[in-house]
């Protein structure tokens, strides 16, 4: 039967890759997601030591304790090598008249740094500089954006600094995408000399260390980390082993890897529907074959093993063009990547052996699961039947159906949260693909009903002849409808998404809005920054005090960092959130950007211990009405109990927290303000700056319209990479429709070649067809429409962003879907019109 196996597949290899370029479609996407993505996890991990500069990094925003100068006393007797570091951000300007002052990301370090890696400069050595004298480095944006060349002055809060050099390469430079202002290098000891490390000031501090060489560095940075924070048990220290470093990167990797991965499993399961309708439809038209074999001697096992195995090879082409897909397409990516990651992302010249073996086994799986039923059915119908044509189409096979659906959904539910690591995304996954796909196969149902319908109607003969031929081959009909519905309804999902992101952002850059803040006010300063915000700005700043705190219990129970390995993605989000500095503020009313969604807010003179939360963030930190929250504020325990929630619109662009207490509990704590302001108009914004920089040295200003923009262009590469995989889907629903009559060529050439015969022209045929295909079309428009506006929905929910779609946008978009399917349905339909009638009737091809 293996023979017999093969020689079918070579006769019918054409359409038997159609069948698996459907799969092999998603598979590829699969692919290349998991080797594009994996490829950047391990080049964030291969370049982690270098990354923090270190083995291990203690830093705090307060003074290193005493106890911490002793345990890195402790690692240098050990053959440790250790030096300091302080990273803050001040405006830097040019030491002359009319420079405008712009936020910098400051690094003050010792000689020894950095402890791995290199910081290289132009011209070469100026590194040393920093320690002979009042000297600065600063990177090539800081020297563009201020005009600077090697021997000019800079001034850095009090202090006026000699430009050493220009950094051309710096190790412990952070992957991150965003950064609050270009980099500059001063010496540790220039710090107190600005006058910037003042009290309130936010400066980390940190210490690093270079431990002894080990047989596994990674594993003894981590436990010399575990041992740090356990003898330390300091709340405000934060101890970090470089395999662990990275943190927001790798968050954010996290999140791409999983949009990636649901949507291109998406992609590979409207695949698997193309395949599952393709496979169905070539066995339909293999039972006079099976037939004939079993009146031959072949028993019922030995014809199921048979066409088994053909749907196993159909599984194994898709794997293989699915793998190498992938790989052409994952080192496109990587290249791509190069110019967003500061990494080097070596493109593998041969597939990755896992990674075929890997998509190799999805697809043949795959191929088993879509088709088993089917072969069953087909081994044990009744030769006879067959051949008195009393079976000419196999049975339905609605357990077998069933079990597969189940199973999918299983198997959807498992893959999707070992990818992502998170059983509620899986959840929410596996539920919004079988609610969408119930949704859209009733809808594919109802506009079959429709338009068989509409045949009834007094129309032009063609037309009722095109529209019969649709609706009464439901089973052929449905798949590709389904196909090209999700398809197009995924594409005009996530342009529903974008419109809101656009929509979102534009709210933070309209004519009025904040687009500059203020940080850093002391509270005897506030007074002097808010006159000078009123006098170049327009309208009333806003400005609200800051106090940083840690959260050290909830209802009585002491917070205790869990191993990140123990925990899911929920469950380590959690954990970041409550065990990371807070920044609490004290107000007694509501500000215009918020809104309360449950509990009550306190009247002004409150004296109570009462918090109001932002209701996303008590969401994600699972806390609720009326739980006690113990906070460490500066050394003081402050206690509040949680009594109302708030809805807060982050892109007002004013000062808002997640945690508000009454003035009468926090308003004595150590504090520094925040605030924003309108400007308008670029030249005033410079004068603004200026003058701060005069008055008040030590206060930053942060440009959120730049920051906005720069969110803006990595949104819109992401979701043009997204919008990629949906036209994908679209391509898979497309190769359904060809399939679909390319499978069914025999039956519809039968057709053709009746009709003709009976005295319709070639052109009464293809009028026909195109009425069926233009139908198709009308229908996949207006249920992908209805499907984009229902997972808009529901990916605008999930996302937390306006539900706001342009329908003249959408219906631009989704307008594809009338042309293509009559443009590929009758390319597909071509070689009937050709065909001889006579010939196709005597079964003389």
């Amino acid at each position: 039967m293996t023979r017999l196996a093969w020689r079918l597949v070579r006769r019918r290899w054409g359409r038997l890759l159609f069948l698996s370029s459907t799969l092999a479609v998603g598979a590829a996407f699969l692919s290349a997601g998991d080797a594009a993505l994996g490829a950047l996890g391990r080049a964030v991990a291969a370049r982690a030591r270098e990354l923090l500069a270190a083995d291990l990094e203690l830093s705090s925003a307060r003074d290193l304790p005493p106890a911490a100068d002793a345990a890195l006393a402790g690692l240098a007797s050990g053959g440790a090598r250790v030096t300091k570091v302080a990273s803050f951000s001040a405006m830097l300007a040019a030491d002359r008249k009319d420079a405008v002052p712009r936020l910098a990301s400051v690094k003050a370090v010792e000689p020894a740094y950095p402890l791995y890696g290199s910081v290289l400069t132009d011209p070469p050595g100026a590194f040393g500089e920093l320690f002979a004298g009042d000297a600065a480095l600063v990177d090539a944006d800081a020297a563009a954006q201020h005009g600077l060349r090697v021997g000019d002055r800079v001034r850095l809060g009090e202090l006026s600094l000699r430009v050493a050099g220009v950094v051309t390469k710096e190790s412990g430079r952070a992957m991150a995408r965003f950064q609050l202002g270009p980099r500059v290098f001063i010496g540790l000891g220039t710090v107190e000399k600005t006058g910037l490390a003042r009290f309130g000031a936010r400066i980390r501090r940190s210490a690093l260390a270079a431990l002894p060489p080990a047989a596994d560095p990674e594993r003894a940075a981590r436990r010399a980390a575990q041992a740090l924070e356990r003898d330390l048990n300091d709340p405000y220290l934060s101890v970090t082993s470089y395999p662990d470093s990275e943190e927001t990167t790798r968050q954010a990797l996290g999140r791409i890897t999983n949009y990636f991965t649901l949507t291109a499993l998406t992609t590979l399961l409207l695949g698997a529907g193309g395949m599952a309708a393709g496979l169905s439809a070539f066995l339909d038209g293999e039972l006079e074959t099976a037939a004939l074999l079993r009146t031959l001697g072949a028993s019922s096992r030995e014809t199921a093993r048979l066409y088994r195995t053909i749907s196993l090879v159909v599984g194994a082409q898709a794997g293989l063009l699915g793998a190498l897909g992938g790989w052409a397409l994952s080192s496109g990516l990587l290249a791509w990547a190069r110019g967003w990651a500061a990494l080097d992302l070596p493109v593998s010249p041969a597939p990755d052996p896992r990674a075929v073996l890997e998509t190799l086994a999805v697809a043949v799986v795959t191929a088993w699961a879509v088709s088993e039923a089917k072969v069953r059915a087909l081994s044990a119908t009744p030769p006879l039947e067959v051949l008195r044509e009393k079976a000419e189409r196999l049975p339905p096979t609605p357990r077998g159906t069933a079990l597969l659906v189940l199973g999918g959904a299983v198997a959807v539910f498992l893959y999707a949260a070992a990818k992502t690591d998170s059983l509620a995304t899986a959840r929410w996954f596996t539920l919004a693909i079988a609610g969408t796909a119930l949704a859209v196969a009733a809808g594919c149902a109802a506009a079959l009903r429709a338009l068989s319908a509409a045949s009834a109607a007094p129309l032009p003969f063609a037309a009722r002849l095109g529209l019969k031929s649709l609706a009464r081959r439901p089973a052929r009909a449905l798949p590709f409808l389904f196909t090209l519905a999700a398809g197009f309804g995924l594409l005009g999902a996530l342009d529903v998404v974008r419109q809101g992101l656009e929509r979102e952002l534009a709210l933070g850059t309209r004519a009025g809005m904040p687009e500059l803040f203020f940080v850093d006010a002391q509270k005897s300063q506030i007074a002097g920054v808010l006159a000078l915000a009123r006098r170049w700005g327009r309208g009333e700043p806003s400005s609200s005090p800051l106090v940083r705190a840690r959260l050290t219990a909830v209802n009585g129970a002491p917070l205790k960092r869990e191993d990140d390995a123990r925990l899911d993605e929920e469950g380590r989000q959690r954990q970041r959130f409550l065990l990371r500095e807070f920044n609490l503020t004290y107000a007694d009313a509501l500000n215009p950007s918020e809104t309360l969604t449950a509990g009550s807010f306190w009247a002004p003179g409150e004296t109570r211990g009462v918090a109001s939360l932002e209701k996303g963030f008590a969401a994600r930190t699972g806390l609720e009405m009326g739980d006690r929250l113990s906070f460490d504020v500066q050394g003081r325990p402050v206690e509040a109990v949680v009594t109302s929630f708030r809805e807060v619109d982050w892109l007002a662009m004013r000062p808002n927290f997640f945690v508000v207490m009454p003035t009468a509990v926090l308003g004595g704590a150590p504090q520094f303000h925040i605030g924003s302001l309108s400007v308008g108009d670029r030249t005033k914004q410079e004068q603004f700056r200026r003058a701060l920089a005069a008055a008040y040295p030590n206060v930053s200003v942060i440009d959120a319209g730049a920051a906005l923009a720069e969110v803006a262009e990595v949104l819109k590469v992401l979701l043009t990479a997204l919008k990629a995989l949906a036209w994908f889907c679209v391509a898979v629903g497309l190769l359904v429709l060809a399939g679909a009559a390319a499978v069914g060529h025999r039956e519809r050439r039968a057709e053709a070649a009746l009709l003709r015969a009976l005295g319709a022209g070639t052109r009464t045929l293809a009028a026909a067809d195109l009425t069926a295909f233009a139908a198709a079309g009308l229908s996949t428009f207006l249920l992908a429409a209805a499907a984009a506006l229902g997972l808009g929905l529901a990916l605008s929910a999930r996302l937390d962003i306006p539900f706001a779609p342009d329908p003249w946008a959408l219906a631009g978009l989704l307008g594809a879907a009338l042309v293509l399917p009559p443009l590929v349905g009758l390319a597909a339909c071509l070689p009937a019109y050709a065909a001889s009638p006579l010939e196709t009737l005597r079964r003389e091809e």
